[in-house]
C-alpha cells in the first residue's frame, strides 16, 4: 500500500485530514487533526478507521527510516573510502619518509608510530579486522623504485633498529 497517495474512493477531505494527521510526526493525535480542521472527533475516527490512518502513518514512518537509513549508509561507504583514500597517501608518505630517512636520523617509536597510524586509519576505513603488521605493504606497492621485497626489506631494517635502539633505552 502507498502511503503517499489516497486510497480508492477515499474523499479530498479525508485524505487531506490523514496527510495533516501522518504529518504529525510521533505525538501524532486524531484530536489534533479535529481541532485543526474545525471537524468533530466522532468524524475524524471514522475517517481514521476506514482509511486506516494509523497503519498508513506508520508505513509512512517506515518508508521515511529506510530512506534516512539508506543515505546515512551511503555517507559512512563515502566516508569510508576518503579516510581509505588519505591513509593510503599517509602510508606512501610515510614509507618515503623512512626510506629517505637514516636509521639513527628518526626515533624509533616516530618511525614504528607514522607507520601504525596509517596502518590503522586505512584497516579501519575498509573495514578489515586485526591488528595491522608493520610489514604488510604488499598493498602499498613500489615507493620510490622499490618494489614491495625491497620496501620490506627496508622497514625490517628499520624496525630491527628501532627494537634494537628501543632495548638499548630501557
Amino acid at each position: 500500500m502507498s502511503t503517499d497517495g489516497p486510497m480508492p474512493g477515499e474523499t479530498p477531505r479525508a485524505f487531506a485530514a490523514y496527510r495533516l494527521y501522518r504529518d504529525q510526526g510521533p505525538s501524532r493525535s486524531l484530536a489534533a487533526v479535529g481541532r485543526e480542521l474545525g471537524k468533530s472527533g466522532a468524524l475524524i475516527e471514522r475517517w481514521s478507521a476506514r482509511w486506516r490512518w494509523v497503519a498508513r502513518a506508520a508505513e509512512h514512518d517506515a518508508a521515511i527510516h529506510r530512506e534516512e537509513d539508506a543515505a546515512m549508509r551511503e555517507r559512512a561507504r563515502t566516508m569510508g573510502r576518503r579516510h581509505a583514500d588519505a591513509a593510503a597517501a599517509l602510508m606512501v608518505r610515510a614509507l618515503r619518509a623512512l626510506q629517505t630517512v637514516a636509521p639513527e636520523d628518526i626515533a624509533p617509536r616516530d618511525a614504528v608510530r607514522m607507520f601504525d597510524v596509517a596502518a590503522r586509519v586505512e584497516r579501519g576505513a575498509l573495514g578489515v579486522a586485526g591488528a595491522p603488521q608493520l610489514l604488510d605493504v604488499v598493498t602499498v606497492g613500489p615507493v620510490d623504485g622499490l618494489d614491495p621485497e625491497g620496501t620490506r626489506e627496508r622497514l625490517a631494517r628499520l624496525v630491527a633498529e628501532a627494537r634494537k635502539r628501543a632495548e638499548a633505552a630501557s
